[in-house]
């Protein structure tokens, strides 16, 4: 064989080389469907929201009868959830997955508070239908059904905090996790502060007295020592005045802020003043007694 036809020989056989290497890595596998987890949960912990997406939606697609469906769907919405611009989105991804899922018991009641807290966040930025996910969590049970009346608690919507009065009244009289308590009874002092039970401890010492009270009394007391470390003693009447002290541009200011936080102050003027002289708030903790009273 002649050098030119060696030559020849060897150009060809290096392009059939190079052919059958791109053919491999035509053909080559996909990585499984625990490789794109792994991934998955890696760029999860080290929150690369986009690639979470990505991988997710990869995995849906490749492997749709996947066993590890349930925690694919959950990561996808969570990704979402941190990437600006896509509530919509994330809220169906929340709705899909709780849909989906009834058996996943704690990824779902994750998802239902991560849906209820971005259906709030959208009321309040006016999409006004998110209302409608709130009231269905009234429907479930457990912290999930607490945790939406409590975000209907910010939001001026007649109905649906009608509805979840009720819902807070039981928890604020009854819930035995005392800081899920406090957090109930703070939110129906954002609906109506007339509507907090008083509790059994609180009445025994004395009934409520007639009259209108005069006085907002707040006290912190130490159950080791007995010691009062904080005592506040307000005149309802110095807090109208000190309201209406202010300039007309700084009573806009303050009247602004209370509109944006879902305070309604001429409703609380009324109901202190109608609701008598007695308890509005007590709370208990490992080391204080803390009691807010009409006086």
């Amino acid at each position: 064989m002649s050098r030119p036809e060696r030559a020849s020989l060897a150009a060809l056989l290096l392009a059939a080389l190079s052919i059958a290497g791109v053919v491999r890595l035509a053909v080559a596998e996909p990585p499984s469907e625990d490789e794109i987890l792994r991934q998955i949960k890696s760029d999860v912990f080290e929150e690369r929201w986009d690639s979470v997406l990505a991988d997710t939606e990869r995995l849906i697609a490749t492997y749709p009868d996947s066993a590890q469906m349930p925690r694919t769907m959950y990561y996808r919405a969570k990704a979402l959830q941190h990437i600006e611009g896509r509530e919509d989105e994330t809220l169906r991804a929340w709705g899909e997955f709780i849909e989906k899922y009834p058996g996943e018991t704690l990824l779902r009641e994750d998802a239902q508070i991560q849906r209820f807290g971005l259906a709030k966040s959208l009321w309040l930025k006016g999409n006004k239908g998110a209302i409608s996910i709130l009231m269905q969590g009234l429907e479930e049970k457990g912290y999930p059904r607490l945790y939406a009346a409590i975000q209907i608690s910010h939001l001026d919507h007649r109905p649906a905090r009608a509805r979840a009065l009720p819902i807070l009244q039981d928890c604020s009289k009854n819930e035995k996790d005392a800081e899920l308590r406090n957090e109930c009874t703070i939110a129906i002092l954002r609906i109506d502060p007339s509507a907090v039970p008083v509790p059994q401890a609180a009445q025994a010492p004395a009934p409520p007295q007639s009259g209108e009270p005069k006085l907002i009394r707040l006290e912190v007391r130490e159950k080791a020592t007995g010691k009062v470390t904080v005592a506040v003693n307000l005149p309802i009447a110095f807090a109208e005045v000190l309201l209406s002290s202010l300039s007309e541009i700084e009573q806009g200011r303050v009247m602004e802020e209370l509109k944006r936080r879902q305070i309604d102050l001429d409703n609380i003027w009324k109901s202190l003043k109608t609701m008598g002289r007695q308890t509005l708030l007590q709370i208990e903790t490992e080391e204080l007694n803390i009691r807010i009273w009409l006086e």
